[in-house]
């Protein structure tokens, strides 16, 4: 079994709220106190998934008690509360040797070719001026701009061409490089000459493999996690603490199948299809984008840190080559799948719990295992990827009708879904692709990757979630209808 999750025992009693007690006049009502009892019943009876204590599920790992956490019996402080933290009771993160990092590859160069900070320019303002160039002039004009006197004879740069700027630009460092791929899709409409159309799109993307590796040693990042811990609330483990990517259940479950001294590194990816013009062209984006549950929270959350690798641009299209609008929204679906396992294809080709060696922010080589723990998205793209319609839960089998239900439902199992999705693939009908009320998708991209629980792997939503699925059709119109 399993190590326990977060327990929440109703009896034990709570801290005293300074807050509550400013307000201690205040008579609430007793409609409202009702209603925010059920959410906190529904919160604490959503937290309870495991029991107290469990058998070991690693050889030599005892069941969770005082001694067990961390080794001490002193608490942890951290964010103003004291915490337990239980160490993986194996060696993990361990070292081969010093690497070079990407920048330190980068530092070299730079120090061969004697350039200064501004790389193949002279200084600061001749990079400037190349950057606005390049920006808001095309080549021609680039030639004509750079011939003009005042230009020559003032500004005096050291390129004289678009040629040389170009050849000084492509000198630059870079990171992994673009490729695009063209994939043909044919519909059922027919042309003048009875053939199926057929509409070709444009899939870019960068390696995976080499997106993780430059994000995993990144320099500027301190504090990389290389091992997975459990933190308690309590002495006895009876209350778990999930702060980092490191402490959740994910990583550790992850660990548990690598052998001693390996480096777990979960990818943590997300994509948002995005509209970025109505009136002039109906323009839409679908970025895909990359980073690992290493990096610390706060740096991921950080712009200014670089912590976030563009992994690819998924195809926009309407499909209108399908007569049909129902078999146009699906081979959308499929086009979607498809493309996403184009995008992660170096991750198939990892042989069963393969090591990848990476050189971390720290200059050490580790041996790393890659899985895809997380997939950030909005409700509507979670429905996408785990192949189920939108009025169905991503997560587990919960119909729509009993949402209202504490109690729950089941989380769907990876291997169940895709042994469902190739039956109906195959023509074999089964009943639970109706009752699950999946998608016609034969091969989700998440079919043979590695430790990948799909059901498990997706960040609640706020905005269609919380915001507009719990504030605004069930509070504001449960409040509405009581007023």
């Amino acid at each position: 079994m399993d190590d326990p999750e977060a327990q929440v025992d109703d009896d034990e009693p709570t801290e005293p709220n300074n807050e509550d007690d400013q307000h201690a006049d205040f008579e609430p009502n007793p409609l409202f106190d009702g209603l925010f009892k059920s959410f906190e019943a529904a919160i604490d009876e959503a937290a309870v998934d495991a029991p107290a204590e469990c058998e070991p599920s690693i050889p030599g790992e005892a069941p969770i008690s005082a001694a067990s956490l961390g080794g001490s019996s002193t608490p942890v402080p951290t964010s103003g509360k004291a915490h337990f933290i239980r160490d993986f009771p194996r060696p993990t993160g361990q070292t081969y040797g010093k690497g070079k990092t990407r920048f330190d590859e980068i530092f070299e160069m730079e120090s061969s070719k004697e350039w200064s900070e501004w790389g193949p320019f002279e200084s600061e303002s001749e990079w400037e001026l190349a950057k606005w160039v390049f920006k808001h002039i095309n080549k021609t004009n680039t030639d004509e701009f750079l011939k003009l006197k005042s230009i020559r004879d003032d500004v005096q740069p050291s390129f004289s061409t678009s040629r040389e700027l170009l050849e000084r630009i492509d000198d630059l460092p870079k990171g992994p490089d673009w490729f695009c791929e063209s994939i043909t899709i044919e519909g059922d409409e027919l042309d003048a000459n009875g053939k199926p159309i057929t509409e070709e799109v444009e899939l870019w993307g960068r390696d995976i493999l080499e997106g993780t590796a430059e994000l995993f040693g990144k320099p500027s990042i301190k504090g990389m996690l290389h091992k997975p811990e459990k933190h308690y609330q309590d002495r006895d483990g009876n209350e778990q603490i999930i702060s980092e990517s490191n402490t959740a259940s994910g990583w550790w479950d992850a660990q548990k199948t690598l052998p001693d001294g390996a480096t777990a590194v979960p990818l943590i990816i997300g994509s948002d299809k995005t509209q970025l013009s109505v009136f002039s062209g109906d323009k839409s984006a679908w970025p895909v984008y990359l980073t690992i549950g290493n990096i610390p929270k706060a740096d991921r959350r950080c712009p200014s840190k670089r912590t976030q690798f563009l992994l690819g641009y998924l195809p926009v299209t309407k499909l209108k080559i399908f007569s049909n609008k129902n078999t146009r929204r699906v081979q959308i679906y499929r086009l979607f799948h498809r493309c996403m396992r184009i995008l992660l294809g170096p991750l198939y080709k990892l042989k069963e719990k393969e090591l990848v060696e990476m050189v971390s922010n720290d200059s050490m080589i580790r041996r790393c295992f890659i899985f895809l723990l997380a997939y950030v998205a909005d409700h509507p793209e979670q429905c996408l990827v785990s192949c189920n319609a939108e009025s169905m839960c991503p997560t587990c089998d919960i119909r729509q009708k009993d949402r209202g239900n504490l109690a729950g439902g089941e989380t769907k199992d990876t291997q169940n879904l895709v042994n469902i999705l190739r039956d109906h693939g195959a023509n074999l009908e089964p009943h639970e692709f109706d009752d699950l009320n999946l998608r016609s998708i034969p091969e989700p991209f998440w079919a043979g990757l590695q430790n990948c629980n799909i059901s498990m792997a997706f960040a609640p939503d706020l905005l269609h979630q919380m915001y507009k699925g719990v504030f605004k059709e069930h509070l504001v119109s449960w409040c509405t209808d009581a007023i």
